[in-house]
């Protein structure tokens, strides 16, 4: 009879070691979980299961992260977002999950640069244009005004 638990042991652990090589990783938990029941106290059981969802995580946020690159690559910075806080919630430290963050945050460092430069623009287009029609220039200000909503709508 030991022997024949053993062998069945022996048979779960190979077989939760290919579920896991093969990213099947509800086949390697539910393997895991079968040899903890067969061996509570077995450490290398606990530690292979540990490391299902440790895989299982890591996957998941590789999916949320490739979701948000695609969102980036289309322009849809809030999808791109929603994505990567759904990526923190699991792991704020996961080496990509800065990455796509910082790549976040520098896009949105030059469109407020962007805009910044753009509202200077106007200011100074408003201002040139309010000069025109002090100097009662009308042609003039209605150039500098066409000017100011050109900018302004983009």
């Amino acid at each position: 009879m030991a022997l024949s638990l053993r062998n069945t042991e022996q048979s779960l652990k190979t077989k939760a070691e290919d579920c896991f090589e093969y990213e099947d990783y509800a086949c390697a938990r539910i393997r895991w979980q079968e040899l903890i029941k067969m061996q509570p106290k077995n450490v290398e059981y606990h530690q292979a299961l540990k490391n299902v969802g440790k895989a299982v995580e890591d996957e998941t946020i590789m999916d949320y992260l490739d979701q948000s690159q695609a969102c980036i690559e289309a322009k849809d910075y809030p999808c791109a977002y929603l994505f990567l806080n759904k990526a923190q919630v699991l792991n704020t430290q996961h080496l990509r999950v800065i990455s796509v963050e910082t790549v976040l945050k520098d896009i949105k460092d030059r469109s407020a640069q962007v805009s910044a430069r753009r509202q200077q623009q106007i200011l100074t287009l408003l201002a040139s244009s309010e000069k025109c029609l002090t100097e009662q220039e009308y042609d003039c200000a209605v150039t500098q005004a066409d000017n100011v909503l050109r900018l302004n709508s983009h």
